[in-house]
């Protein structure tokens, strides 16, 4: 059954379809008002140096190549820094706890644009405020990973790479994404739902008509059985049939086949005897000599 089939379906019963239209547009807009959207807000932060550590050389004593030691600062580029923080924010322990903190969804993200320091990470909510307050605990659990990180690796506090704010979470923008898929679904539930009381209307007719079957009419028809006789056809069964009871006669003014009663039917014609051989019936006589 293709479409067309089916729109034909839809309008021959519109008169169940037509209800069950007017219930899906009732959903979907339920669908909206009850949806909310989800915000969104951004902040970011960008990844300061530390200052230079003192020559070796120039300390005095043992201490003096402890002073200024950060394994992270020989990467010599603060974007290698930067994807290794985005890379623990992202793990599964680190969104654990950070969901125990009332915060849903997060996304934090490195060089996006260009290679640099900066990092950006943007929190979700179901409120602008919320949308606001998940991007702030990002940030500040952000710059809290960053001194872990080398704090593990010995380095020295007074050298540590910092994190400064660059653009901090002062709005947030709504997402009409969630909305507009609650949408859909109700309006792709209430076509099939209007699709199927048109298919099952349609089926349930068949099967009434199906079960119905019509009184047999009796036709007179152009025939003739082995008799000679005009035949009829039943409708209802589909059969021929001949009526032996009756004589049928063809009306001279209207061409139609009429039956009179019994009593002024023809005498059947005698049949006459086979005709016999009368060379059997004459004695042989004998001509020889």
């Amino acid at each position: 059954m293709d479409l067309v089939s089916l729109l034909r379906l839809v309008v021959r019963w519109w008169r169940l379809t037509g209800p069950a239209a007017v219930l899906t547009l009732v959903g979907v807009v339920a669908a909206v008002q009850l949806a909310s959207p989800t915000y969104q807000a951004t902040g970011s932060v960008v990844l300061l140096s530390p200052p230079e550590a003192p020559d070796a050389d120039a300390g005095a004593g043992a201490t003096a190549p402890v002073v200024g030691q950060n394994p992270y600062v020989r990467y010599g580029d603060l974007a290698v820094v930067a994807d290794i923080v985005a890379r623990v924010m992202d793990s599964d322990s680190r969104r654990a706890e950070l969901e125990a903190r009332e915060v849903a969804a997060y996304e934090v993200v490195a060089n996006r644009e260009a290679r640099g320091p900066v990092v950006e990470v943007t929190g979700e909510g179901p409120s602008a405020a919320a949308a606001i307050g998940s991007t702030e605990v990002v940030l500040a659990d952000l710059a809290a990973v960053l001194s872990d990180l080398q704090e593990v690796e010995g380095a020295d506090p007074g050298y540590f790479i910092t994190a400064a704010p660059l653009e901090p979470p002062s709005t947030a923008a709504a997402m009409y994404g969630s909305t507009v898929r609650a949408a859909i679904g109700a309006a792709a539930f209430g076509a099939l739902a209007t699709l199927g009381v048109a298919v099952v209307a349609e089926a349930v007719a068949r099967r009434r008509r199906a079960g119905v079957t019509p009184a047999p009419t009796i036709v007179p028809v152009a025939g003739t059985d082995g008799a000679g006789r005009p035949t009829r056809v039943s409708s209802g069964a589909g059969r021929v049939e001949s009526v032996p009871d009756a004589h049928w006669v063809r009306s001279a003014s209207s061409d139609r086949w009429r039956d009179r009663p019994r009593a002024t039917w023809p005498a059947p014609a005698p049949v006459a005897d086979p005709p016999t051989d009368d060379r059997r019936a004459q004695p042989t006589t004998d001509l020889r000599p």
